[in-house]
C-alpha cells in the first residue's frame, strides 16, 4: 500500500519540482531582463536630449502600458504643433499609461518650473472615434523625482468634455507650490512624467501627444516699447496675384485660422479664396471664403466653411499653408498675414477671436517733405499717408474693441507686425537715375532706405554732378553735390540733415604756376544753417578767398538763434 500510494505521489512531486524550477527561471529571466531593461533605459536616457522627450520627438523618450491583455501602440507621426515629430498613441484599454523617459532640469522646456503660477501645458488631438458616447474621459498628470522627495504625485487632471475632436488642443495643469518649490529649488536628472489617459470604451481611436512645457510668462500692463515674451507673434505672408496659388512652408507652430481675406486689387465677382492649412506641402484642413456683401467696395471675402468642423479663430498647429484665388484674373492681388503664435504656442479654439489679416496699405504713403521743421506740429502732411494712417487705426480699433467683448482667459496675444510698420529695405544704395552714364558716374543721384514708402522710414541720399571743360588751354572742372538724411514720421519727410558741396578748378598753361581752386560748402540740420568759414568770408560766398585746399574748412555751431 505504501508503496502504491509513493508510486502515485511520485509523478506529483516531479511535476511540483519541475514547476519549482520552472518557475525559478522564469522568475531568474524576469529579473535578469528587469535588470537588461533597467541597464538599456539608463543608457537611453542618457543619450536621449531632454527636449526631444519633452517634446514627443522621439518614440524612444516614451512608452506605454494598458490595463488589459492588449498593450497599446505608439508611433511617431509629423501632424504636430512643433519640432519635427508628435507621439501617436493607441488606445486599446480603458486606461493607458505614458511615462516619460527621465528628463533633467536643465531642459529648456522646463524654464520656470519653480515660479509661482507656473502651468505644465501639452498639446493633445483627442480621436474623432469616441468609445463612450457619453464619457470622452480625462487626462491625468504625475510627475516622479526620487532626488527632488516627489514620488508619483499628481499635478492634475483635465476633463475631455468641451475639446473638440482632430484637432490639438493645448492642455493645462496648474503645478502645486509644494511640486513647483520641489524642482525649482535644486538641479535634478531623474524628473519623469506619466499621463494616464482615461477613455472608457476600449479599442477606440489614436491620441497625438506634442510639446510637453512648462508656461511661465508673466503679465504686464504692455506700452510702446514692452516686448513680448519669447515664442509670441509672427505671420505666414501671401502675396497671390490672379489664380496662381502661392504656399508657403515654415517651421511648425500654432497658426490662426482667419475669418476674412481682403483685395489689394480688383474686386471679388464670383471668385472664392481657399485656404489649405497642413504639414510639408499636405493639407489636413481645407477652408473656403466667399464674397463678403456688406463690404461695399467689393474687396472682400469672408468664411463660408472649413473642414474637420474648423472654424474661425481656431489655432492649428501646422507647417504648411497655402492661398487660392479660385477662378481669379491677372488683375486681382491679394496680401493676406496669417497670425502665426498669437498667443504663443497654445492651440485650440475659442482662444481669441479671428485676428484681421489685412492691417492697410503698407505701399499706400507717399510722404511729403517738411522743409524746417524739427517737432510738431508739422504743416504739411500727405493725405495719402493721412488716409493709410486712418485706415490702420480703424482695423486695429475694430478688433480690439472683438478682444474686450470676448474676454479672453489673461495671456499675451501679439498681432502679426503688419507691412507698413516693416522694414523693407537695407539702406543699400539704389541709383534713382536710369540709362547711360553707367551707375555711379556723373550726374549721380544714389539713396537708400530702411522701409522705403513706409509711414516711417529713415534714409540717406547723395546726389549731383561733374563737368569739365575747356578754357583755351586750360582745363576747368566743376562739382556740385548734396548729402542728405532724411527721418519719415508718419509720413512727414523731415532733411534731417544736409550737406551742399560746390568746387571749381581752373589748371593749364595760362596759369601753371597759380592754379585756381575755389569751392563752398553748407550744412543745415533740420533746415538751419550751421555756420562754416573758411578764409573768414561769409559763409554764402563761393569766391576763390572762401575756401581752398590749403585753407580747409572750419565747422562750428551757431547760437540756438541760428538753429
Amino acid at each position: 500500500m505504501t508503496m502504491r500510494i509513493f508510486d502515485r505521489l511520485a509523478p506529483l512531486w516531479r511535476a511540483e519540482a519541475r514547476s519549482r524550477l520552472t518557475r525559478n527561471v522564469s522568475t531568474g529571466i524576469a529579473l535578469a531582463l528587469m535588470f537588461i531593461n533597467c541597464a538599456a533605459a539608463q543608457q537611453l536616457s542618457t543619450a536621449l536630449d531632454s527636449n526631444a522627450i519633452m517634446g514627443f520627438e522621439t518614440p524612444a523618450g516614451w512608452f506605454v502600458t494598458g490595463n488589459n491583455a492588449t498593450i497599446p501602440t505608439e508611433s511617431p507621426t509629423t501632424t504636430r504643433t512643433q519640432g519635427k515629430s508628435a507621439l501617436a498613441v493607441t488606445i486599446p484599454s480603458n486606461l493607458t499609461k505614458l511615462t516619460s523617459m527621465p528628463v533633467a532640469s536643465t531642459a529648456t522646456a522646463l524654464a520656470g518650473v519653480g515660479n509661482s503660477g507656473a502651468i505644465f501645458q501639452v498639446d493633445v488631438m483627442l480621436p474623432l472615434q469616441q468609445g463612450n458616447s457619453n464619457n470622452s474621459g480625462q487626462l491625468q498628470l504625475f510627475v516622479n523625482s526620487p532626488s527632488r522627495g516627489l514620488s508619483k504625485v499628481l499635478v492634475g487632471s483635465v476633463n475631455f468634455s468641451g475639446f473638440r475632436l482632430g484637432t490639438y488642443h493645448t492642455m493645462k495643469f496648474p503645478i502645486p507650490p509644494a511640486i513647483g518649490s520641489a524642482l525649482g529649488a535644486a538641479p535634478f536628472n531623474d524628473l519623469t512624467f506619466q499621463f494616464f489617459i482615461g477613455s472608457p470604451g476600449t479599442g477606440q481611436g489614436t491620441y497625438l501627444f506634442d510639446n510637453l512645457r512648462v508656461h511661465s510668462v508673466p503679465l504686464v500692463t504692455a506700452t510702446a516699447g514692452t516686448q513680448p515674451p519669447p515664442g509670441y507673434g509672427g505671420s505666414v505672408d501671401f502675396v497671390v496675384f490672379g489664380g496662381t496659388p502661392e504656399a508657403q512652408l515654415f517651421d511648425a507652430a500654432p497658426v490662426q485660422v482667419p475669418d476674412s481675406f481682403h483685395l489689394k486689387l480688383g474686386t471679388v465677382g464670383a471668385t472664392t479664396v481657399q485656404l489649405d492649412l497642413g504639414y510639408d506641402g499636405t493639407p489636413s484642413f481645407t477652408c473656403t471664403y466667399d464674397a463678403d456683401t456688406t463690404d461695399a467696395t467689393g474687396k472682400s471675402y469672408r468664411l463660408q466653411s472649413c473642414s474637420g468642423g474648423i472654424q474661425a479663430g481656431d489655432i492649428l498647429g501646422a507647417s504648411w499653408a497655402k492661398l487660392t484665388i479660385v477662378a481669379g484674373d491677372p488683375s486681382m492681388k491679394l496680401r493676406a498675414q496669417l497670425a502665426k503664435n498669437p498667443v504663443g504656442d497654445q492651440t485650440g479654439g475659442g482662444i481669441i477671436p479671428a485676428m484681421p489679416t489685412f492691417w492697410g496699405d503698407f505701399d499706400g504713403c507717399i510722404p511729403a517733405v517738411v522743409a524746417d521743421k524739427a517737432v510738431p506740429p508739422y504743416t504739411s502732411r500727405s493725405a495719402t499717408c493721412a488716409s493709410q494712417t486712418a485706415e490702420a487705426t480703424q482695423i486695429a480699433t475694430a478688433y480690439v474693441k472683438k478682444m474686450q467683448n470676448s474676454d479672453p482667459a489673461p495671456n499675451w496675444i501679439v498681432t502679426p507686425m503688419p507691412e507698413f510698420a516693416r522694414r523693407h529695405g537695407d539702406g543699400s544704395p539704389h541709383n534713382n537715375l536710369t540709362g547711360p552714364p553707367p551707375p555711379k558716374d556723373p550726374p549721380f543721384d544714389d539713396e537708400g532706405h530702411l522701409n522705403p514708402g513706409g509711414d516711417w522710414d529713415a534714409y540717406w541720399r547723395v546726389f549731383g554732378n561733374l563737368t569739365y571743360g575747356t578754357s583755351g588751354f586750360d582745363f576747368t572742372t566743376h562739382f556740385d553735390g548734396t548729402a542728405d538724411a532724411h527721418v519719415v514720421l508718419w509720413g512727414q519727410d523731415v532733411d534731417a540733415l544736409s550737406i551742399q558741396a560746390m568746387a571749381d578748378s581752373d589748371v593749364g598753361p595760362t596759369n601753371l604756376g597759380n592754379p585756381k581752386v575755389s569751392g563752398c560748402l553748407h550744412v543745415y540740420l533740420f533746415g538751419a544753417e550751421i555756420q562754416v568759414t573758411g578764409s573768414g568770408n561769409d559763409v554764402n560766398d563761393c569766391t576763390p578767398s572762401n575756401a581752398s585746399p590749403s585753407i580747409g574748412f572750419t565747422y562750428h555751431a551757431g547760437d540756438s538763434t541760428n538753429i
